[in-house]
């Protein structure tokens, strides 16, 4: 009876001021380990205290990209222009990361998802033969030179030569969507960059934000999204409190109930394994990311490979159907 209670007030929130108070919560709580780290370096200086501050950033930004995938399907708040500039300015753009082309890729992603046409599978399709390949590029992309790389060749306009055995790489903005990016990105550090000097100094705004944004933090995004889609499955993660902090905030540890219902904000996914069963197929329930991880690098994985035909994945979800995010079903209450 408590846990049908539960799941009716979840539903309810939806669409209700209780709703955008809870977007607002997303993104404090999202932020505010990290300024916890930085006031602690600010407060007692010291190389541990520097580290210590950088890698929580890096780490506790994926919280963000979660925040900004829920403005992807308009789901951090009720309203669609907070979604937008809100979640843009202060989950994507921030964290260097362009908004719009992430979105459209998203709901490809959502379209697609176990199949060559889904535009994550570069960060899920590795094969047992390649684990050692993964640890490989998740050591490149926490150094930042990936990143480096990748947008290097988006301000020149260099498009990734693809040679035999080398691994797809994810799409990237082009045209005018490229320099709307590009601009957005630079006012948003600029901003970020203005917070810095009026509290712990502009110079500190390289070493702890700019830095883990570009390496840290997309190695563990990488990590999330590997384990996630292991060769394309749609997972559930039995994670404990310390692993949901880590890598599956707001609810991303129940993954594969967001593929069911696409349009049902983070805080009313508890209440819908039994309409998710119902709608997919073949969920994998695991029991912890890291021993996930473990059995990976051992060779011991027992993820089932799943891939599904474009067509059904558009049915199996109700994903994004054109440009400005329409979907199959909304929640009530959304402006």
């Amino acid at each position: 009876m408590a846990r049908a209670k539960a799941r009716h007030w979840r539903e309810r929130m939806t669409g209700t001021p209780l709703h955008d108070a809870l977007g607002v919560w997303m993104l404090v709580w999202s932020y505010a380990p990290i300024v916890a780290a930085i006031w602690v370096f600010d407060r007692w200086p010291s190389v541990g205290t520097l580290l210590l501050a950088i890698v929580i950033t890096g780490v506790r930004m994926n919280a963000l990209f979660v925040a900004a995938h829920e403005a992807y399907h308009y789901n951090l708040f009720r309203s669609r222009k907070l979604n937008v500039w809100v979640g843009g300015a202060l989950a994507s753009y921030a964290v260097m990361m362009p908004f719009f082309h992430s979105r459209t890729s998203h709901w490809d992603h959502h379209r697609y998802v176990g199949t060559d046409r889904d535009p994550d599978a570069p960060a899920w399709d590795w094969s047992a033969h390649e684990r050692w390949r993964f640890a490989r590029e998740m050591l490149m992309l926490a150094t930042g030179l990936s990143y480096v790389e990748r947008v290097a060749r988006l301000v020149l306009g260099v498009p990734r030569v693809e040679t035999n055995g080398a691994r797809r790489a994810r799409p990237m903005p082009e045209g005018d969507l490229k320099t709307q990016e590009i601009k957005r990105l630079v006012a948003a550090q600029l901003a970020v960059l203005g917070v810095f000097t009026v509290t712990v100094g502009p110079m500190w705004y390289v070493p702890l934000w700019l830095l883990p944004s570009v390496s840290i933090f997309r190695a563990w995004v990488s990590l999330r999204e590997m384990l996630e889609h292991r060769r394309g499955a749609i997972i559930v993660y039995r994670a404990g409190l310390i692993e949901r902090f880590l890598l599956g905030c707001f609810n991303f540890h129940l993954h594969a109930y967001h593929h069911a219902h696409a349009s049902a904000p983070w805080f009313t996914l508890p209440a819908l394994k039994e309409k998710a069963h119902a709608k997919l197929d073949g969920i994998v329930y695991l029991d912890s990311y890291f021993a996930e991880l473990y059995a990976y690098m051992r060779g011991r994985s027992v993820v089932p490979s799943r891939g599904v035909e474009p067509a059904e994945a558009m049915a199996a979800g109700d994903v994004p159907l054109d440009e400005r995010g329409e979907t199959e079903q909304r929640p009530e209450g959304e402006r």
